[in-house]
């Protein structure tokens, strides 16, 4: 005859339970959407959006610096033939800017008035 070893019910449920636990869930994500706070691919913000938007700094947006020192803006377009080369909207950008004037770049930091108040800068 042979011995059936007897094993309590809730250690084969525990057992059962354990295995069929391989760790956590894996994360709901929605597919073509950043997170919060990422920059999406080929920049952030236009100038426009930038302006329009309620979001809380720090913001990413993309634009054109045109001009130099105390006088450089963000411009949504540039047009370096053109007599007025920063196109409309822009702002006067406030802050230490490294890009030269005519260089696209991201800037982070937030809409005041008519100004931006760069944080920092992300060229090309």
């Amino acid at each position: 005859m042979r011995a059936i070893a007897a094993i309590p019910v809730a250690a084969v449920a525990l057992s059962l339970a354990l295995v069929g636990c391989g760790g956590a869930a894996p994360e709901q994500t929605t597919v073509g959407q950043p997170s919060a706070g990422a920059v999406p691919p080929g920049g952030g913000l236009t100038v426009a959006e930038a302006i329009a938007t309620s979001a809380e700094p720090p913001l990413a947006v993309t634009g054109w610096v045109v001009g130099t020192d105390g006088k450089a803006r963000l411009c949504s377009t540039y047009d370096a033939a053109a007599d007025e080369p920063c196109g409309a909207p822009s702002l006067a950008l406030r802050g230490d800017v490294t890009a030269k004037s005519g260089e696209k770049v991201t800037v982070f930091g937030a809409v005041e008035g008519e100004a931006f108040a760069v944080s920092s800068t992300v060229q090309g």
